[in-house]
C-alpha cells in the first residue's frame, strides 16, 4: 500500500483492490460541501466544472494545454489543477470541497497513493500555479477536500454524473469557454450517445449549447462562437440518425428549442 490519503469510489471494484479506497456511501449533493469535477481528453483539452455549496449555478471551465505526449493522462492532470484553480477563485474561500473524477489517478496524485514522472504532470501538481501550491494556502484554512472516483459514462440521474458527464462533454468539444449557467442550464450540457453517430449528435448538441453560453459571456469576453456553423453541424448529424433515435435527442436535446438557446439568443 502507497501511503496517502483515503479516498473514495462509486465503483466497488476500485474500492475492494485498493486499500486506500473506500466505497463511496451515497452520490447525491450535499448543500454544505463544494463539487469540482473534472477530466481530460487525448487530445490536450481539459475541463471543470464547479459549484459552491449551497449554490444554484455552476462555473464551466475548458481550456487547452500540450501535455507532452502524456495523451489523455496529462490532461487529466490539468483538468484537476483546474478544478483546484476555480476552488481558488472563491471569494472568501470554498469550504470543504468533494472532487470528482472518472480518472481514478487524477485523484490518487493529490492524496499522495500514485506516483508521477511525467513533465506534465509535474507541471500540473509541482509547478508554479500548480496543485500543491494551491493546496497549501487553501488547506491552511481547515478545510476538508474529498476526493471521489465515479466512472464516466454513467447513465443514472445522480448528481456525481450529472458533473462528470458535462465536464467530459466539455473536454471533448475542443471550445475554450469561462462561463457560469444555471443548474437547470447544466443539465443541457449533459449530452450522451450510445452509438457512434449518436455521439457525435451528442457532442453537436453540446457545442451547440455552448455556443448559447458564449453568446451570453461575449459582451463581458474575448471569447468568440459560431452558432450557425455549430447548428449546421448539428442539423447534418441528426439527419444521419434512424428515425426513433432522431426523435429522442431532438426532443430531450434539441439546444434551439431549450431555455438556454432562447435565453441566450433573445435580443435584450
Amino acid at each position: 500500500m502507497l501511503a496517502g490519503e483515503l479516498m473514495h469510489s462509486t465503483k466497488p471494484a476500485s474500492a475492494a483492490s485498493r486499500a486506500w479506497v473506500r466505497l463511496a456511501p451515497c452520490k447525491a449533493r450535499d448543500p454544505c460541501k463544494a463539487y469540482s469535477s473534472s477530466d481530460g481528453s487525448a487530445t490536450g483539452w481539459h475541463a471543470a466544472v464547479f459549484v459552491a455549496k449551497g449554490a444554484d449555478e455552476a462555473r464551466v471551465r475548458a481550456r487547452f494545454r500540450d501535455c507532452e505526449g502524456s495523451r489523455n493522462v496529462g490532461a487529466e492532470a490539468w483538468g484537476f489543477q483546474l478544478g483546484v484553480e476555480s476552488v481558488s477563485e472563491v471569494p472568501g474561500g470554498a469550504g470543504d470541497v468533494v472532487f470528482l473524477a472518472d480518472f481514478l489517478n487524477a485523484l490518487a496524485w493529490d492524496v499522495g497513493a500514485a506516483k508521477y514522472n511525467h513533465p506534465a504532470m509535474k507541471a500540473a501538481y509541482d509547478g508554479k500555479g500548480g496543485v500543491k501550491e494551491m493546496k497549501r494556502s487553501l488547506k491552511a484554512k481547515g478545510d476538508r477536500w474529498d476526493h471521489v472516483h465515479h466512472p464516466g459514462h454513467k447513465t443514472d440521474d445522480s448528481w456525481f454524473t450529472l458533473l462528470n458527464q458535462v465536464a467530459d462533454n466539455l473536454a471533448s468539444c475542443q471550445v475554450e469557454i469561462d462561463a457560469t449557467v444555471t443548474l437547470e442550464e447544466l443539465k443541457e450540457l449533459v449530452v450522451q450517445g450510445k452509438g457512434g453517430v449518436e455521439r457525435k449528435a451528442a457532442k453537436a448538441a453540446t457545442q451547440l449549447a455552448l455556443s448559447a453560453v458564449t453568446m451570453r459571456q461575449a459582451a463581458s469576453s474575448s471569447m468568440t462562437c459560431s452558432s450557425a456553423g455549430t447548428t449546421e453541424k448539428y442539423q447534418r448529424t441528426m439527419a444521419k440518425l434512424t428515425p426513433s433515435a432522431s426523435r429522442t435527442l431532438a426532443v430531450q436535446y434539441a439546444p434551439p428549442s431549450s431555455k438556454l438557446w432562447r435565453k441566450c439568443t433573445t435580443p435584450v
